[in-house]
């Protein structure tokens, strides 16, 4: 994840990493109908 200066917080990356991959999956399983 690339983001601008001044780089978050460590718990902020996480939190922002899970909510992509989040997004990410619930997108994948509304394309296979699931």
């Amino acid at each position: 994840m690339v983001v601008d200066e001044p780089v978050p917080h460590g718990e902020t990356i996480v939190r922002m990493r899970k909510r992509v991959n989040e997004l990410i999956n619930a997108n994948l399983r509304f394309t296979f109908g699931q």
